[in-house]
């Protein structure tokens, strides 16, 4: 535990264990991108990130159902990784949190989708939910300038989340313009943020020393 702040292992154990490593992920390990996701730094890290998905997941879910949850979770939380793949090449990165922003962009975009449709008891609650969510993104960006917290990986999942919750719920819109609008866009939205991503990715420089990374008690 000295080593790492969070009260987890070593970082290069985490490593061994699939974390996203871009490197690695570049030479065809590409499963990183979703074992990373269910890694944690350490226990502060983890017990962080399970209270937000018992305050916010645990909803979502009931919401949703299960198959849509999932797919807005894992979806965001891959995605976000692959994001901080370039715009973090040289980090090794583990958590949930892209999966959890996912699920806060995604809640958005579904109290929007349905905003009208929303019954007059319940427009207080809408409301109030709109703004912890609101709340919530903020706080999320600006402590994601922190140590050891990932910046990409937040912004990635956020964005991802919105688009596959409006191309999964769009449906939900009564007027078919705005219905099929609604679900074009999020697609595109989704395909766009993948293809660009991975433009770039395919070209960015990535330290090669993360495909040797020594493990204790060599290092």
């Amino acid at each position: 535990y000295e080593d790492n702040p969070m009260l987890g292992p070593h970082f290069h154990r985490l490593d061994a264990a699939g974390a996203k490593n871009a490197a690695k992920i570049a030479n065809g390990e590409v499963w990183r991108l979703a074992s990373a996701t269910m890694l944690h730094a350490g226990w502060i890290h983890l017990v962080g990130n399970i209270l937000v998905q018992i305050r916010a997941g645990v909803q979502l879910e009931i919401i949703w159902g299960t198959p849509a949850w999932l797919l807005i979770y894992f979806s965001s939380g891959i995605y976000a990784n692959f994001l901080s793949c370039v715009l973090h090449p040289g980090a090794l990165g583990v958590g949930s949190s892209g999966c959890l922003c996912g699920l806060i962009g995604g809640w958005l975009s579904f109290l929007l989708i349905t905003w009208n449709q929303t019954m007059p008891n319940d427009v207080k609650m809408r409301n109030a939910q709109t703004s912890s969510i609101l709340i919530s993104i903020v706080l999320v960006v600006v402590f994601s300038f922190f140590p050891l917290m990932d910046l990409a990986a937040h912004i990635g999942g956020l964005l991802m989340g919105v688009g596959v919750c409006m191309t999964i719920f769009g449906n939900r819109l009564q007027d078919h313009r705005y219905k099929w609008a609604t679900i074009a866009i999020g697609f595109v939205s989704c395909l766009t943020l993948w293809s660009v991503t991975y433009a770039l990715f395919v070209h960015v420089r990535i330290p090669q020393g993360l495909l040797d990374l020594c493990q204790r008690p060599n290092c």
